[in-house]
């Protein structure tokens, strides 16, 4: 049932972003994340004009989701005894969702009992007149499903139905301020559209002192743990929004993350100036897709180091290193050789009378700092990859090898391989990478005749003008009306094999849930969008015909991920900081455990099937060190005067100190598999422990009443 509620929330709070609108005056101002959407049912009279509208009728998505859904639901309800009431809950509280306006809150987590971290979440939804027949119902699938990680509970309050998982504001009846009045939030939401279908909001402070906190319950002996913020710079952030919603027939996402200047860390990738008309002039004018960006990988490469230093000096001497290392090998400076020679602004491009209208058409372009010295660098590159793979294939009696040819003034260089030829130019200042050498060579003769780019072209210059930034650090171009034709089919390949799969697995599945082409070509228009920044932060702005609309372009998803990326990188990698110390303790402390079972089952071949009487037995009699009964999640050490000491006085000083406790005294390999041989002690971790079963897996189960009850069943005391 875990996993069910956890999938549930997962889905609800995704599913969220795309039909959002603000539920903010209901929601406590302490949020450290808000999302909030409009029901289909409230999107008003304006919805009926919309590109969006005209795409859905002409599809078969309702359809899809009225046949193939609840089929795809009741196929997990037969698989899994719990996730029947999940299903229902999904239902009972997903209907009135999408149709009526909702949110999600998360107010971070409730630490105040020992040992134990609680989430304190609300998803409402303004069901009206139909609240008090949704929380009934809803309340009888809760008690149903019986025990559950979290207190979970579902209430009325005024026309609101709220499903609570911990305690939040809302049964506490905490008199908090609404968000809506918060004063950071209004400035957040001036910054993007004032009636937006969708919103999310993320208080930067409160999560970034959330992970730090967590940071520091985790690693208590290490005082560098609250550093982390500070060498990224992330201490810098302040809040991030994004919004959604329509413009006339069309649709506009923005974005915003409030990073004030001075920045330092990671957030100095805002402080991009705006791209050059020589990486833009590289696009031809006939381009149908185009994305520019900035990307200085030398500067990354001194931001990462300067970060080690700061976080841990030790760190920066062993990156330090490495590069030395690489550097020897190599004949050349990693650094000033091959990524300072590299400019920051890159510009990816489609052009039907370069590479023709296929995704291995593409051609990349970056406006170098020092052409001369990358050339010889890459030079030295081919040379070293050369030896290798002749090393290697002239065992198998084949040749293969980077070559070189003179194409009028134009040098390429590619590999000599079959299917695709990756190659590359540099030619006026810019290194042209592409899959073939034909592209690669016309892509660096049409900067050096001079021909239009895809700064004159109309569509392009309008779509700079409807978004209102001439001047962006990055911009997205998708000439949907040209390239729908090309990616229709790659589209209806993708769908097909996720409907056809469904069909065959007995998913009710509609036969054309795509529009005909010729339904969805007279709606589509040129899309796209801009990033910028300013002394306050990162600004985003995107529009399209309807969401998902740049799949139609054959290379969208790409294309849209560099207009985002700043806002991408800081969003993967804030939660990300919180719990990667934590994961890697966890799998390391569960190979410590398998281990320890491997061990087990030597002792019992020898012994004639019976398990070793104590966990030190295996110290003094299987090849296993006492550096394995340590949990990398706490602070104590193996101690230095034990190392490469006997079995003997390492068995001594596990007996004493082993982070796990064995439980498979007296027993035998005829023991049920099920049965617990090891777990670890309760304060390693978090929120759970690892346990070791008779059949060697081993599982990290959550603390609470799942953990007690099998702990109960098997007699163990914890």
């Amino acid at each position: 049932m875990k996993k069910c509620l956890a999938f549930l929330l997962t889905l609800v709070l995704f599913a969220s972003v795309g039909r959002a609108q603000l539920l903010s005056e209901r929601v406590p101002a302490d949020a450290v994340v808000f999302v909030g959407w409009k029901g289909v049912d409230e999107l008003g009279p304006g919805y009926d004009q919309t590109r969006l509208k005209k795409f859905i009728d002409a599809s078969a998505i309702r359809e899809l989701i009225d046949r193939s859904i609840p089929g795809l639901l009741a196929r997990i309800g037969e698989s899994d005894r719990h996730a029947q009431e999940l299903t229902d809950l999904l239902v009972t509280f997903a209907k009135p969702m999408f149709h009526h306006t909702s949110a999600f809150y998360f107010g971070g987590v409730d630490s105040s009992r020992p040992g134990q971290m609680t989430p304190r979440i609300a998803i409402l939804c303004d069901a009206k007149a139909d609240a008090p027949a949704l929380v009934a119902r809803l309340n009888e699938l809760i008690q149903k499903a019986g025990r559950t990680p979290f207190a979970i509970q579902a209430m009325q309050v005024d026309s609101l139905v709220v499903l609570e998982i911990g305690k939040t504001p809302f049964s506490t009846k905490e008199k908090i301020a609404p968000l809506a009045q918060d004063a950071r939030f209004k400035k957040a939401i001036e910054q993007t559209q004032a009636d937006s279908v969708y919103l999310a909001y993320l208080d930067g402070h409160a999560l970034l002192k959330m992970i730090a906190d967590d940071l520091a319950e985790s690693d208590r002996n290490n005082k560098s743990a609250r550093k982390v913020t500070t060498a990224l710079g992330l201490d810098g952030l302040d809040y991030a929004i994004f919004t959604g919603g329509f413009t006339e027939a069309d649709w506009t996402d923005r974005a915003f993350i409030a990073a004030p200047s001075p920045r330092r860390g990671l957030l100095t990738w805002f402080d991009d100036g705006p791209l050059s008309k020589e990486i833009l002039s590289a696009a031809p004018v006939t381009s149908t897709v185009l994305a520019a960006g900035q990307l200085d990988l030398a500067g990354l490469y001194t931001k990462i180091r300067a970060g080690l230093g700061e976080f841990d000096p030790k760190l920066q001497q062993n990156f330090d290193s490495g590069v030395a290392e690489f550097n020897e090998q190599t004949g050349f400076d990693l650094h000033d050789d091959l990524l300072n020679p590299l400019g920051s602004q890159w510009a990816l491009y489609l052009d039907p009378q370069v590479g023709g209208n296929g995704m291995l058409g593409y051609v990349l372009v970056n406006r170098l700092r020092d052409a001369n010295r990358l050339e010889k660098t890459l030079g030295q590159v081919e040379l070293m990859a050369n030896n290798l793979m002749r090393s290697f294939a002239s065992r198998q009696k084949m040749t293969i090898q980077f070559k070189q040819e003179k194409v009028g003034d134009t040098t390429v260089h590619y590999l000599a391989v079959p299917f695709v030829g990756p190659s590359w130019v540099i030619r006026d200042g810019n290194l042209y990478l592409s899959l073939y050498p034909q592209v690669a060579v016309s892509a660096a003769e049409h900067v050096a005749a001079k021909g239009k780019s895809i700064l004159d072209n109309p569509d392009y210059q309008k779509l700079l003008q409807d978004l209102g930034q001439a001047n962006p650090s990055s911009v997205a171009f998708f000439d949907l009306p040209k390239t729908a034709t090309d990616a229709y089919t790659s589209l209806l390949f993708l769908s097909r094999m996720y409907l056809g799969f469904g069909d065959m697995f007995g998913l009710d599945s509609p036969a054309m849930v795509l529009p005909q082409l010729k339904k969805i070509l007279p709606l589509l228009a040129p899309a796209g969008g801009v990033s910028w920044s300013d002394d306050t932060g990162w600004h985003s702005k995107t529009v399209g015909p309807f969401p998902g609309s740049v799949l139609f372009s054959g290379g969208g998803s790409l294309a849209a991920a560099s207009v985002g990326q700043a806002g991408l990188l800081t969003s993967i990698a804030l939660p990300s900081l919180s719990r990667s110390r934590e994961t890697a303790n966890r799998v390391k402390c569960a190979s410590n455990l398998r281990q320890i079972g491997q061990a087990c089952l030597m002792y019992a071949n020898e012994h004639k099937g019976k398990y070793p009487p104590d966990i030190a037995e295996l110290v003094k009699t299987q090849d296993i060190g006492p550096e394995v009964f340590i949990c990398p999640g706490t602070p104590e050490e193996l101690p230095a005067n034990l190392r490469g000491q006997s079995n003997a006085e390492g068995a001594k000083w596990v007996a004493q100190h082993s982070h796990y406790h064995y439980v498979a005294a007296g027993k035998t390999t005829a023991m049920a598999l099920e049965t617990i041989v090891a777990y670890e002690d309760m304060s390693n971790h978090e929120q759970g422990i690892n346990i070791l079963f008779a059949d060697g897996r081993v599982e990290y189960m959550v603390a609470g009443p799942s953990l007690d009850e099998l702990f109960d069943a098997q007699g163990i005391k914890h």
